[in-house]
């Protein structure tokens, strides 16, 4: 039911956009967005709205800062996804500066 669902947010989202070029990077930075979001605010709880404001308001210009592009050209390779998320990661900051979430080592 949940691809039913990604599919139909895909027509509604590309499909005015197809004329003017609705590119496989577009699609695929759409639905890694869309789950990286929900994983986020998964792992905030339902018991920080701080954290989770932040996921909203901050995501988009964190995907910029930590060169979005760049993984998806790279296929989602080990290497590129752990350096994305590690600056994806260190954007996403409280109003103190501090970042909410840390890659685990290892």
């Amino acid at each position: 039911m949940a691809a039913y669902r990604q599919v139909i947010i895909f027509v509604l989202v590309c499909g005015p956009l197809a004329l003017s070029g609705c590119t496989r990077g577009d699609v695929g930075e759409f639905f890694f967005k869309r789950s990286l979001v929900q994983r986020l605010v998964e792992l905030c709880g339902s018991d920080d709205p701080d954290c989770i404001a932040a996921v909203h308001e901050q995501t988009d210009g964190c995907m910029v800062e930590s060169n979005f592009p760049r993984l998806l050209l790279s296929d989602y390779r080990d290497d590129e996804l752990q350096r994305f998320t590690e600056a994806f990661y260190a954007c996403l900051v409280d109003p103190l500066g501090n970042p909410y979430f840390v890659v685990a080592p290892g």
